[in-house]
């Protein structure tokens, strides 16, 4: 949970944050919605108003990064109820977010710890445009749009996503993807 993207901006701005890690919290969190007059706010939603950061200079180009955005979709599809630029991660590539005030949130991991129906539930996508490996990602859609690689990385990044999320149906089928992403990597040091 520390290692959340949900918690780049926090961490950034030195913000204390109150992790909530046992199963029952899911549930209290249903009911809890203000604590002595302050609301709380999961941090994963969508509609969190907090200071955005100006733009650095080094983020992607926008004509860049919405043809990334568009790859993104097109390769996520349904998955997804969107993809968009986050204004709040600063030192991860992506993360999924909530509907604003999404109470099912909770729920979904709940029913996923003890094994009971479970389907993914669909969230936004949100991109870092200043990140390295999104913008070279971008770079290589714009290089060479058809390299199987593009897709297989917008995959495992939705999939990291998801698994950071504590939501991944099923983590195993991560394996064939993370071994053929090696083998690119490999291949390219070795010059192949």
């Amino acid at each position: 949970m520390a290692r959340s993207p949900h918690l780049d901006y926090f961490r950034a701005h030195d913000i204390e944050v109150l992790y909530l890690t046992e199963t029952i919290d899911s549930f209290m969190v249903l009911g809890l919605r203000a604590f002595e007059a302050k609301s709380i706010k999961n941090v994963d939603d969508a509609g969190l108003d907090l200071k955005a950061e100006a733009p650095s200079a080094d983020q992607l180009p926008a004509d860049q990064f919405n043809v990334l955005v568009e790859r993104f979709r097109k390769a996520l599809g349904e998955r997804v109820t969107g993809v968009c630029e986050s204004r709040l991660l600063t030192a991860s590539p992506c993360r999924l977010v909530s509907p604003e005030n999404a109470q099912e949130r909770d729920m979904a991991r709940v029913r996923r710890l003890l094994d009971q129906a479970f389907e993914t539930p669909k969230k936004l996508l949100e991109i870092n445009r200043g990140h390295p490996l999104i913008k070279s990602l971008a770079q290589l859609v714009a290089d060479r749009p058809d390299e199987a690689i593009i897709d297989l990385s917008i995959e495992q990044l939705y999939e990291n996503a998801l698994l950071v999320e504590g939501i991944h149906p099923n983590p195993a089928n991560m394996v064939g993807r993370i071994q053929a992403l090696i083998e690119a990597a490999v291949d390219k040091t070795a010059g192949n």
